[in-house]
């Protein structure tokens, strides 16, 4: 089991030995801070998979750092559990309201501690991917048509924002629909789930990929224009063209290549797809651009 990460916040040394010993004999990683707003830094650095916070320190107390921490676009999602020696229904009231998912009180407990801990970060890992199916192709694990539009409004606010290019393109698989006569729909599957891995590893890490529809993908670049768009298009295209599949099935990819010059979301798609269009009707198996 991958070890998880921990942060301890509280003022307290002693709590903090603790705590850090318990969790770290579970095979769990823990980092830990005596200053509040220190661990709040940590927190936005490191993404830990849940907070410990201490409730009654000095500069800030654990309720008004768990609401920061959960006011923060990089720390909102982290569970926060709160450790205090406070037992009364206004002050656990009060850490809920906070945003904290669960508190353990003082002097702290070995089994209670690990049994809570274990249970947030379980709870947390299954939100994680529910978010994560709900943003993802189930078959290419590829971001899915609702995520890669929303990925790509951001890209075009970003690009207005600082006056920077962004390119797209269309791809569509050429003759898809023989390959599924002809080879079965495993076969056509095992395709796309291929096609995907070889678009991922062909583009930047900054570049993003989703499933569009069918065997149709769409491909962000944010800061580069429809030049250099097209070189990465082609350098893909030919990489499509020399794959071998079972059978010594081969297929081939048409794209469409655009940029974006201030005009709205499906505009400028229609711009990529229009040119896919001309790829198609031209004799496939390559780019426009």
């Amino acid at each position: 089991m991958e070890s998880q990460k921990i942060l301890i916040i509280d003022d307290n040394n002693e709590n903090i030995k603790v705590a850090a010993n318990i969790i770290k004999a579970d095979n769990n990683i823990v980092w830990a801070t005596l200053n509040v707003k220190e661990g709040i830094k940590i927190a936005e650095m490191k993404s830990p998979d849940l907070i410990l916070l201490d409730v009654q320190m000095p500069i800030m107390d654990g309720y008004e750092a768990c609401s920061i921490l959960k006011s923060k676009e990089a720390t909102k999602e982290i569970p926060v559990m709160f450790m205090t020696a406070r037992t009364d229904d206004e002050s656990i009231h009060k850490a809920y309201q906070a945003g904290a998912v669960d508190y353990i009180t003082k002097p702290i407990k070995k089994m209670e501690l690990l049994a809570r801990v274990h249970t947030q970060l379980k709870l947390s890992g299954m939100i994680k991917c529910l978010k994560k199916a709900s943003v993802t192709d189930g078959l290419t694990k590829l971001y899915n048509h609702k995520k890669i539009l929303e990925l790509l409004n951001l890209e075009i606010d970003r690009a207005k924002r600082y006056k920077r290019d962004v390119s797209i393109m269309m791809l569509d698989i050429d003759h898809f629909k023989r390959v599924n006569d002809d080879y079965g729909h495993v076969v056509g599957d095992t395709v796309l789930e291929r096609l995907a891995f070889v678009i991922k590893q062909q583009i930047r890490d900054l570049d993003m990929v989703g499933r569009y529809g069918g065997e149709e993908f769409l491909i962000i670049f944010p800061e580069i224009n429809q030049s250099q768009a097209y070189q990465v298009a082609e350098r893909l295209r030919k990489t499509v063209e020399a794959l071998i599949f079972d059978d010594g099935l081969t297929i081939t990819i048409s794209g469409g290549v655009a940029e974006y010059s201030d005009e709205k979301t499906e505009h400028f798609i229609k711009k990529a797809d229009d040119n896919l269009y001309k790829a198609k009707n031209s004799g496939r198996n390559k780019i426009i651009s």
